[in-house]
């Protein structure tokens, strides 16, 4: 638990320091379009990697050996049908966020394969609590090289092509020691037939709206932004998000551990699992509150460090999305018990749901704002945080509901 928390702590100050020097080396404009860029490119990638925290964690946790689903895939065959889909939805989903240049539809295009490639095989530390590689692999080293090539280079494409091909390198260099992936994997590109993606398909869809619909709630509020207002207000928002994601620093690290608690060959939430729950709850909020303390005490130096204007706007945009976040926080590791006690199904539904809300809030704008008048930086994180909380408590509601149903 301890070095979960350590990680993630140490992650977290990485990528705020990432995000500084990002502002200082790109102007607002060009920051704002390379985070969605990488935003959409993310998606996509969460997408196409089929939940991989859950189906590699299980693999290894529960010893089933180089297998997946009865013996039907192997590792490296889950790994090269999440590549397949990546390549797929990459301009499908590049297109829906309204990018129809050539050139940024071929950045989302590679960057989405390397971070899918990165993060389904990140996703193998997890379970051996090699948080480092985990965290490396899901996102800051990704970061980590798009920062070095900002020294070198102005133009974003060179950028996102040279840190991917980077970022491809380094795990090359891993795997040499690790030996997850194997040596010549793309050679069985001609064993995977439809019936192996229709299966694997059809055993994680529900992770898969989760998880990408997880990542579109935000990426939401950057798209409506750049699309109405341009790329200033899209990157401003996406620091604040980063801003903010420090109050949920202790249950992000937490539900780490979760993974290994969870996953054990009870599928019953029993007052075992429920005493774990809230000892994630407890300590995940005792470190939330001075965190948000800390951040109230220092916001104007916090904002300063991102180059970010201290006005009204920016300073209630962020107090909203704090709170927005502590109040997940109150709700616990619910997103972990949803997907490990096989309510994928029912919390896929609350996603939508919540999803669907956010966007008829947004688009709804300029009605309400006829009657309600708010900047739209604040307006959209209203509508975020309105929407993933909601989901977060009706899923609270409805799990222990429901577990406290089955105990009598």
């Amino acid at each position: 638990m301890k070095n979960s928390i350590f990680f993630k702590i140490i992650t977290l100050i990485l990528n705020f320091i990432f995000y500084r020097i990002l502002t200082d080396n790109l102007s607002s404009n060009i920051f704002g379009e390379l985070i969605y860029l990488f935003s959409i490119s993310l998606s996509i990638s969460i997408l196409s990697n089929l939940g991989s925290d859950t189906i590699v964690s299980k693999l290894h946790l529960k010893s089933k050996g180089d297998d997946f689903f009865n013996g039907n895939i192997s590792y490296n065959d889950f790994h090269i049908i999440t590549l397949i889909i990546a390549t797929i939805s990459s301009p499908i989903i590049s297109i829906i966020y309204g990018i129809t240049n050539i050139e940024q539809i071929f950045v989302i295009f590679f960057v989405s394969l390397t971070l899918t490639n990165a993060r389904v095989f990140g996703s193998n530390f997890l379970s051996i609590k090699k948080y480092f590689f985990y965290y490396f692999f899901s996102i800051f080293g990704f970061l980590l090289f798009l920062v070095i090539l900002t020294y070198f280079s102005s133009t974003l494409f060179n950028i996102f092509l040279i840190s991917s091909i980077l970022m491809n390198i380094f795990l090359g260099i891993i795997n040499y020691k690790y030996k997850f992936i194997r040596i010549g994997i793309f050679k069985d590109l001609n064993k995977i037939n439809i019936q192996k993606i229709n299966l694997i398909l059809s055993k994680t869809y529900t992770l898969i709206i989760i998880l990408f619909l997880a990542a579109s709630h935000e990426l939401l509020s950057q798209y409506w932004l750049k699309y109405n207002f341009g790329y200033i207000l899209s990157g401003q928002v996406a620091i604040l998000f980063r801003i903010a994601s420090l109050t949920v620093i202790g249950l992000a690290a937490l539900n780490l551990t979760a993974y290994s608690s969870f996953n054990k060959t009870s599928n019953i939430f029993n007052n075992e699992y429920n005493e774990e729950y809230f000892k994630i709850l407890k300590i995940s909020l005792f470190i939330s509150l001075p965190i948000i303390f800390g951040i109230f005490l220092s916001h104007k130096f916090i904002l300063n460090w991102f180059n970010l204007p201290l006005n009204t706007e920016i300073l209630l945009s962020l107090f909203i999305l704090i709170i927005g976040q502590f109040f997940v926080v109150c709700m616990g590791p619910i997103s972990m018990a949803m997907t490990q006690f096989n309510k994928q199904k029912v919390f896929s539904i609350f996603y939508i749901f919540g999803c669907c809300i956010n966007v008829i809030l947004l688009f709804s704008y300029s009605v309400i704002s006829e009657f309600i008048s708010m900047p739209p930086l604040v307006y959209s994180t209203i509508s975020y945080s309105l929407c993933f909380f909601s989901i977060n408590l009706i899923a609270f509601v409805y799990f222990f509901y429901n577990s406290k149903l089955k105990k009598i």
